[in-house]
């Protein structure tokens, strides 16, 4: 679906958040993506009231400098017995703050 734009999503959940679990990585390249602005938009999902589901630390300081928060796509709710709750949760959008 990106092709057609000519997009290239380098950096999604599913890489980071395996990196991060193995501290495999110090997201280096990511964070100078995020301090250079080049995304026009930023989409995190929330793990709970404020928090993250993503906690790199170099990744959150990097962001909170150079983005804001613009919008909140609320959830619809977690039905009972979902496994994994975070994947259902709030989502903040972040657009570059210059």
């Amino acid at each position: 679906m990106y092709l057609p734009e000519n997009v290239v999503m380098k950096d999604r959940e599913g890489p980071l958040g395996t990196l991060w679990g193995t501290g495999a990585s110090d997201f280096a390249a990511t964070v100078e993506r995020i301090r250079e602005e080049r995304s026009d938009k930023i989409l995190m999902r929330k793990a709970g009231p404020g928090q993250y589901e993503f906690r790199a630390p170099p990744i959150h300081d990097a962001l909170r400098e150079h983005y804001q928060e613009v919008r909140v796509i609320r959830s619809l709710g977690i039905p009972d017995g979902w496994l994994y709750p975070p994947l259902l949760c709030d989502v903040s959008a972040y657009e570059p703050k210059s």
